[in-house]
């Protein structure tokens, strides 16, 4: 606790406390989730389809599976094809929201790294859609703010590391 900490009597105890370290997948799976919940189905859908088309043989085939036993009777998906799968992702998590955590979460206790749920948030994290996204919310918060539409000065001035300005408490 600093001098005037003291003088003016701020508690600092939960400043002193360091942040609870957290892992790549784990920061993955958080965006990955805020995603979920604040996209429009449209972009949602194109991510998946880009993340999925980076995804192995043997991967889409877990994803097929997993997605024929979670997704609601008559969106199940027809083949394991990137646009199919990723189609029948968005529908199943727009009318279940966490059925895709449930569906490839991690299973018997192992973390989201080694769960297909965290494979797939690194993928989506890491699509060009994505960036996009994020990109145009800050757009549309500096232009309303009176700020233009120079989305790299204004992601610079923000310093949010191209998430748009968007916190993501991490």
């Amino acid at each position: 606790m600093g001098f005037f900490d003291r003088v003016f009597g701020r508690d600092t105890t939960l400043e002193d406390r360091p942040a609870p370290h957290r892992t790549a997948d784990e920061i993955a799976v958080e965006r990955y989730d805020y995603l979920l919940r604040t996209a429009s189905p449209h972009t949602i859908d194109r991510v998946h389809e880009e993340a999925f088309a980076k995804l192995t043989p043997a991967q889409l085939d877990i994803l097929f599976s997993r997605l024929a036993e979670a997704a609601p009777e008559g969106e199940r998906p027809a083949d394991a094809t990137p646009a199919v799968l990723a189609r029948a992702a968005t529908l199943t998590e727009a009318k279940q929201p966490g059925a895709l955590s449930r569906a490839f979460g991690p299973q018997d206790g192992a973390g989201w790294g080694g769960s297909m749920y965290g494979t797939l948030a690194g993928y989506v994290v890491a699509s060009s859609i994505l960036d996009a996204y994020f990109f145009a919310g800050l757009t549309s918060t500096a232009v309303a703010q009176g700020g233009g539409t120079d989305t790299a000065a204004a992601s610079a001035a923000a310093g949010d590391g191209g998430w748009g300005g968007f916190d993501f408490g991490f």
